[in-house]
């Protein structure tokens, strides 16, 4: 039997698969993320080979949920049909990323950057996981490959500036760990992760009052921050038992 033919001049019908997928987009737009997962399993449940399905629900679980094993199980089905497909690759090593899984996670970055080398948001990725495994040095030279890649202050380096910041830190580069987490600031004085790394830089310094600021600054943004949390009350302690000498 033949298809249905839209008459000229009008659109053609939705499918099935596009009105369910619409609803479920909606749904996840609002916030209302189980009930857009609920969706999505009817969406894949019916059509197991529509990829955006699996991405999306990949989105809903992993990002919003924080269910990353999940995440990853959508994403693995989504690259089973599409093995190209960068963003599902990129999201994967997030997840993993997430969840320690550090190796695992270059693994996915480089995938992305095999399809795509100046796919900065993977190479970002790369150098987090890097710094994470204590491959401070790697870590610097993927941040400093991104930061060659745009212009002076360009708004999309801060985050290359802050992981090149933490692993200078982490190599005993303070002043030069200040110097990028400044320029990071700069850009973005929202992350508490670059006032965090510049408090503590700071602090192994002696600047102890300047970090007590930045540190402050971090959990102001971000009071679950138990890194600079943990850092503010030592620096804190120093400065306490030095002005209590001072007064004896």
């Amino acid at each position: 039997m033949a298809g249905y033919a839209a008459p000229p001049g009008q659109p053609a019908p939705e499918s099935d698969h596009e009105k369910i997928a619409s609803r479920a987009l909606i749904l996840l737009r609002e916030g209302r993320y189980n009930d857009a997962i609920a969706c999505y399993d009817e969406l894949l449940r019916r059509f197991p080979s529509y990829v955006d399905g699996w991405y999306n629900k990949g989105i809903a679980l992993g990002e919003h949920l924080q269910d990353y094993e999940q995440a990853i199980y959508c994403y693995d089905r989504g690259l089973q049909l599409n093995p190209m497909d960068i963003d599902m690759w990129h999201n994967k090593g997030k997840a993993l990323y997430c969840l320690g899984r550090n190796e695992e996670a270059i693994q996915c970055f480089d995938r992305v950057l095999s399809l795509n080398a100046h796919y900065r948001i993977s190479l970002e990725g790369k150098a987090a996981a890097l710094n994470n495994m204590g491959k401070f040095r790697e870590a610097e030279a993927v941040a400093e490959h991104i930061l060659e890649m745009y212009p002076p202050r360009n708004i999309k380096t801060w985050k290359a500036l802050s992981v090149l910041a933490m692993s200078l830190n982490n190599q005993g580069q303070y002043k030069k760990a200040i110097e990028a987490a400044n320029k990071a600031i700069a850009l973005n004085p929202n992350d508490d992760g670059i006032w965090e790394t510049k408090g503590a830089a700071l602090a192994s310094l002696g600047k102890y009052r300047e970090a007590l600021n930045c540190l402050e600054e971090a959990l102001k943004l971000n009071p679950h921050n138990r890194t600079a949390e943990a850092t503010r009350d030592k620096v804190a302690e120093i400065l306490n038992e030095f002005w209590s000498g001072q007064k004896k």
